[in-house]
């Protein structure tokens, strides 16, 4: 009986962390092993930045080009370089930082994960579809597994034989066996909203770093739900402005667009339980309270989940609402008379909700809608949060990239209110703030640029939305680029286009409107669709310039031979591709009749293999899809083509 209970002991460890502070998922800022001291991603200066937890003192060290998600990996830290299609392998020897080494990796590495005791690395090739696995002291590269939909994050299981995998498109999740090396996907709990036209299911979308509990029990992948199907049209005197992309104005009630984390219970091996759980991420403290003038709802989007070590809360960055979010794993709370909000049980009119604005829409309590809810917290903190680690006494400490600033989180308080909640005392909502703001490193951007990323990146901002609408310019275009929704406006489908690049050289902008501008693009969407109070032309005109500084993916690499000859197929006449994707940045920037008999503007075919879907309706899944719809002659004409030139043209607009 003691050998048995001995092996189950053995067991039990295999499936746990050995330090329930080691990071089970990506992230933007990691630990030392002594958890004296943290180190953090500088995304735009190129730099990684060591701050000493006792001292406060700051080292900077240059890394590569947009260093993106950092992991200790024994001793050393590895970091993936975005732009720079490798991983930089950083040595501190406590007096000094330095590159010991670069090594390759696929197109734009994001998330980076390692084994507690080192051993394995594995990274996220994001436009390569592909995540590879490194030996850890070696730092040879060892497996690529194949994951579609641009893989970007990952979490280990403490058991070290299960992968998890969030990728961009399709609201992709998946997990990988290491043993065997097979991949398998995860299917996401179904969520809805009931609009006026009816029920309405919505679509998913992972938006940051993932997070396994140290005992390898739960998962949780933040994202948000949206309704992507009801038309969003433009305001008239007797509408209000959340038919836009906003919120109801109440954290409280199933939205248009969702933050949420979906988890999944984990089996003894590391595999997912079938029946995922949608947690809504309503979080409105103080509501008879504004916060800057305005009623606070921190709901945008998440950037990444953190589990605590005691695996009781989960710590969520709101990038877009400058905050933290720390939610309770214990069951779902009470939504009854013990919170200060009024819910009804089933949907009801927004008169139902008191602070609501009056609206006649209807509004879908979140058991309803397919949600559970959890007790929170929030955290205000510095702008863009993006990751959160745990030092050496317990405390949390957060990344706040856009400010480039590292702070002290009030967790041991935090985690106190929340006990307050589940053990039915009736506590509200509670808003705490950060603590200990550290600035990092300088930033390098023009003043014009740096002011329109932050307004691009402001859910919080009134000029940008409606208070509570819990929206930014961010949230559809994730990193600047897009989210791989098709939105409905005005009745009609609608691809959210990409923004990398400079925009401004393929203008009028937005598919079918001919907008002269940027800049007048983000005065309409805000002020229609995000219900800001409306952008004077200069804060328009910054945003502009931030969208204008932006680059172009990188392409994936393909077979030499195959894309020259499907450049020349591209250019043929009979095919008629160049004939309206002409000049260097392949457009005439002209509207034409095509598909369907709509006036679309050509758009640039630059760095075309990241904006998944395709085509201003979003009908074409990949750029196969495209050149097999071309076969009938109304956007060129693929009909003539053989399988192999059909191949090649596909490699080479992938290549653009």
């Amino acid at each position: 009986m003691r050998y048995v209970l001995v092996l189950s002991m053995l067991a039990a460890c295999g499936n746990s962390l050995r330090d329930d502070r080691f990071p089970t998922g990506s992230s933007t800022i990691a630990a030392s092993r002594a958890h004296d001291a943290v180190y953090n991603v500088n995304f735009d200066e190129g730099t990684i930045s060591r701050t000493d937890l006792v001292t406060q003192q700051v080292r900077e060290i240059q890394v590569g080009s947009e260093p993106t998600r950092i992991a200790r990996v024994g001793d050393d830290l590895w970091v993936t370089l975005k732009a720079d299609a490798s991983i930089a392998v950083i040595e501190d020897d406590g007096e000094k930082m330095r590159v010991a080494q670069v090594l390759p990796a696929g197109i734009e590495p994001h998330g980076i994960v390692a084994t507690e005791d080192g051993r394995r690395v594995y990274v996220a090739n994001t436009l390569s579809d592909q995540v590879s696995e490194y030996d850890g002291r070696t730092r040879e590269k060892l497996r690529s597994f194949a994951v579609q939909d641009q893989p970007r994050f990952l979490a280990l299981h403490p058991n070290e034989d299960v992968l998890y995998v969030a990728s961009t498109v399709n609201g992709t999740l998946s997990w990988i066996d290491l043993e065997s090396g097979e991949v398998s996907p995860i299917e996401v709990p179904e969520t809805s909203r009931e609009t006026t036209d009816g029920t309405v299911v919505l679509d998913w979308r992972p938006t940051g770093d993932i997070s396994i509990t140290p005992g390898g029990t739960t998962i949780a992948f933040p994202g948000v739900f949206a309704d992507t199907e009801t038309t969003v049209d433009e305001p008239e005197e007797d509408k209000p402005v959340t038919d836009g992309y906003g919120s109801t104005g109440s954290g409280i009630f199933v939205s248009r667009i969702n933050a949420a984390l979906v988890t999944f219970e984990v089996d003894g091996d590391g595999r997912p339980e079938r029946d995922g759980t949608a947690i809504l991420l309503a979080s409105q403290p103080f509501a008879e309270t504004e916060f800057e003038g305005r009623i606070p709802t921190f709901r945008s989007y998440p950037t990444s989940v953190t589990s605590s070590p005691s695996a009781r809360e989960w710590l969520v960055t709101m990038e877009s609402s400058n905050a933290v979010l720390v939610v309770s794993t214990d069951p779902p709370r009470s939504m009854g008379n013990d919170t200060d909000f009024t819910v009804v049980s089933d949907v009801g009119t927004s008169t139902d909700c008191e602070g609501c604005g009056g609206e006649s829409m209807p509004l879908t309590h979140p058991e309803q809608g397919g949600f559970e809810t959890r007790s929170t917290v929030v955290i205000s903190t510095g702008v863009g949060p993006k990751g959160v680690v745990f030092d050496a006494e317990d405390q949390a400490v957060v990344h706040d990239w856009l400010d480039r600033a590292v702070e002290s989180l009030p967790y041991e308080d935090a985690k106190d209110s929340l006990r307050s909640m589940d053990d039915g005392e009736g506590a509200t909502e509670t808003l705490f703030v950060a603590r200990g703001y550290q600035q990092v490193a300088e930033r390098s951007l023009p003043d014009d640029v740096e002011a329109g990323r932050r307004l691009f990146f402001s859910a919080l901002d009134g000029r940008m939305a409606a208070s509570g609408a819990g929206v930014s310019c961010s949230t559809c275009h994730m990193d600047g680029r897009n989210d791989g929704f098709t939105w409905t406006l005005k009745g009609e489908p609608r691809n959210t286009p990409s923004l990398a690049g400079p925009v401004f050289k393929t203008a009028p902008v937005s598919w079918s409107e001919e907008v002269p501008s940027v800049a007048d693009e983000a005065m309409l969407t805000s002020e229609i669709r995000m219900g800001g109070e409306g952008l004077g032309r200069a804060d328009a005109e910054l945003i502009e310039a931030y969208v204008n500084a932006t680059r172009y993916p990188d392409a994936p690499r393909a077979d030499a031979e195959l894309v020259q000859l499907g450049e020349e197929v591209f250019n043929r006449e009979d095919v008629a591709c160049a004939s309206c994707h002409s000049g260097d940045l392949f457009t005439d920037n002209e509207r034409h009749l095509i598909l369907g008999g709509i006036a679309t503007q050509t758009p640039t075919l630059r760095g075309i293999a990241a904006s998944k879907p395709y085509l201003h309706d979003g009908s074409a899944p990949s750029l196969a899809a495209v050149v097999e719809m071309s076969r009938n002659g109304s956007m060129g004409d693929t009909s003539m083509l053989t399988d192999r030139e059909r191949e090649a043209l596909v490699a080479f607009l992938e290549s653009l």
